[in-house]
């Protein structure tokens, strides 16, 4: 199973960049804090792109320590992608929030950027200690992705026609690449015990005597 997610990988990485560069191409042809989602978009997607091409081409020809940063970038840029979205939308919106607006936005912005400084830190240092708060907060960045879907900017509910198919397949890859991420996190966890072993005392042979 490990061998199929570890093949599709790179694939979700592609489609994951192509999805964002299409959805947010648009944006380059507006003003001020439009214009710099666009323009970040354009560069993270362009990421995701030659980061699944490279990881296809390659495959394990790629060094370790290549493999791992890359790694800990797909997983951590697109939180941080998403609290500067959900940052300039609260500033640009904030007069006509309501309570559930504030909260979403609240939340969202709260759970991205904790979990991309969890993760970097848990995996950059590898500090095993923040293995446990990074997958707490790597579920809970899935749970706002879904209350994305199910409710607007503004803090009501989304009505089934109203769910953007692209944004759906853009948060399914990315959630799929973050579990199997914190799958791997988990595992950091579970130190393998070594056996003890127990060495025999070598006692001397007492030679015969004549």
């Amino acid at each position: 199973m490990k061998k199929i997610v570890d093949m599709l990988r790179p694939f979700l990485s592609i489609i994951f960049g192509v999805l964002i560069l299409l959805c947010y191409l648009n944006y380059l042809s507006f003003q001020g804090s439009a214009l710099a989602v666009g323009i970040i978009a354009v560069i993270l997607s362009a990421f995701y792109i030659c980061t699944g091409v490279i990881a296809f081409l390659l495959g394990d020809k790629i060094g370790a320590k290549v493999r791992g940063i890359l790694d800990v970038c797909t997983i951590s840029l697109y939180p941080l992608f998403y609290f500067v979205i959900y940052l300039i939308s609260m500033i640009n919106v904030a007069s006509t929030l309501g309570p559930n607006g504030y909260v979403i936005h609240l939340v969202s912005m709260i759970v991205s950027i904790m979990f991309a400084m969890l993760y970097l830190l848990a995996k950059l240092l590898n500090v095993k200690e923040l293995n446990k708060p990074a997958s707490l907060f790597g579920f809970a960045f899935i749970g706002a992705l879904v209350l994305n879907l199910v409710f607007n900017p503004y803090g009501f509910s989304n009505a089934l026609g109203d769910i953007g198919v692209v944004e759906l397949v853009i948060y399914a890859c990315f959630s799929s690449m973050l579990l199997s991420a914190l799958g791997g996190l988990n595992s950091a966890n579970e130190q393998p015990q070594e056996p003890v072993q127990e060495e025999a005392s070598e006692q001397p042979v007492e030679e015969p005597q004549e």
